[in-house]
């Protein structure tokens, strides 16, 4: 999950925080190597968000998920040296001087990083034939904003579009999360069935 190329402009890294926050996922925030108040980093211009080391782009934001084979806190150096303006970690980095957010799970904050980048997330019904793959693991869940609230009205926005040239278009939409999780989930069962068979 990465940044948009397209997109343009920047956000503040206070804004992320603050959502992080509320939802119960920061645990704190440190900047030349020492822990600060959240209004430290606040100000600090985030120009994308990505989980990949090697597609940080100045500016951007690196969130260090740890994997199964590899742990992207072992990459937190490499994305500082290509210019990340901060980073995600779910422990702190020692020897790190550039800003870094704590957060209790770096995947779910991962999630709500690239809502708070990419634009906040929607309710969409995704139907799939699973034909010869296992059932789906919910991963990431976003808690809903309350049913009757502006917030919840735009989460619906898939559900409410009038008839239009691109409505089936913007209706079939396969978000980055889903996406993802058809990868990681899908692609970890194919590998365990051909190690089986070998």
């Amino acid at each position: 999950m990465s940044a948009d190329p397209t997109a343009t402009g920047t956000r503040p890294l206070g804004a992320l925080v603050e959502r992080l926050a509320a939802e119960g996922r920061l645990r704190g925030t440190r900047a030349g190597g020492r822990p600060v108040p959240t209004g430290d980093v606040a100000s600090i211009a985030v120009t994308g968000v990505t989980h990949d080391s090697r597609a940080v782009r100045p500016g951007m934001l690196f969130v260090a998920v740890p994997g199964l084979r590899v742990d992207g806190h072992d990459y937190v150096p490499a994305a500082i040296e290509a210019g990340a303006a901060g980073v995600i970690v779910e422990r702190p980095i020692p020897g790190v001087a550039a800003p870094q957010v704590v957060v209790v799970a770096a995947r779910p904050a991962l999630g709500s990083a690239a809502a708070w980048w990419f634009g906040d997330p929607y309710f969409k019904a995704t139907g799939f034939e699973l034909i010869n793959l296992p059932a789906l693991r919910p991963t990431d869940k976003l808690t809903p904003p309350r049913p009757g609230t502006a917030e919840h009205k735009a989460w619906s926005r898939v559900h409410r579009m009038p008839p239009g040239a691109e409505r089936a278009r913007m209706r079939s939409e396969t978000f980055p999360g889903i996406a993802g999780a058809l990868a990681q989930q899908w692609g970890e069962a194919a590998l365990a069935r051909l190690r089986r068979a070998a």
